[in-house]
């Protein structure tokens, strides 16, 4: 079900066919390797690859910081797109009308005290992620942790993935995530659309 490939964590196909979001994302992942390791290098934070599965993002790749206190998710999980910046990047790539479906149909559960739970607000969110081509998320989804991803496109443009890091709020600060981290991992993002073809 899990393949690792030197420090990149991937699913399987077997795991993959479970669903229509990761019929690409073996090659994806592949294409998307090299520029992980360097986003988890150059940063000494983990990054992971999601794709969107209905209200959830799903972590299709993962490469993890070599160090004992690293967030712990593996491969495979899956994660509340609402709250998290994977998951806001990915429903941001969507249509107008796909949006709208979305926000009928999510329970926006608070997590944290942060949590956005008013659709409003949320759709306001999504409307700046998809404007800034970039999201944050600072302890909404889990107390202490901030998260931050940019999207992936393929050759026609439409987002397939998410590109992101997760940090201990404690650890890294907001300046250092958009003055440091960001660029990188958009950087990154960048490079892996340009692979896949896209032209943006």
């Amino acid at each position: 079900y899990l393949r690792r490939d030197g420090r990149l964590y991937s699913l399987t196909p077997h795991v993959l066919a479970l669903g229509n979001a990761y019929l690409s994302s073996m090659n994806l992942t592949e294409v998307a390797q090299p520029y992980m390791e360097e986003v988890t290098g150059k940063t000494g934070q983990t990054c992971s690859m999601a794709a969107l599965d209905g209200e959830d993002a799903v972590q299709v790749a993962r490469v993890p910081a070599g160090r004992v206190l690293s967030i712990t998710l593996t491969t495979g999980t899956r994660l509340p797109a609402y709250a998290t910046s994977m998951g806001r990047v990915l429903v941001a790539g969507l249509t107008e009308g796909e949006i709208e479906r979305f926000l009928a149909q999510v329970t926006l559960h608070p997590l944290t005290p942060r949590t956005t739970t008013d659709p409003d607000r949320l759709r306001e969110i999504l409307l700046t992620v998809r404007e800034q081509g970039w999201a944050l998320v600072d302890q909404e989804f889990e107390e202490g942790v901030r998260s931050f991803s940019a999207p992936v496109r393929d050759s026609t443009n439409r987002v397939v993935a998410s590109l992101s890091m997760s940090c201990h709020a404690t650890e890294v600060s907001l300046e250092t995530i958009h003055d440091e981290y960001l660029p990188i991992l958009m950087k990154a993002a960048g490079e892996i659309s340009s692979r896949l073809g896209s032209t943006l």
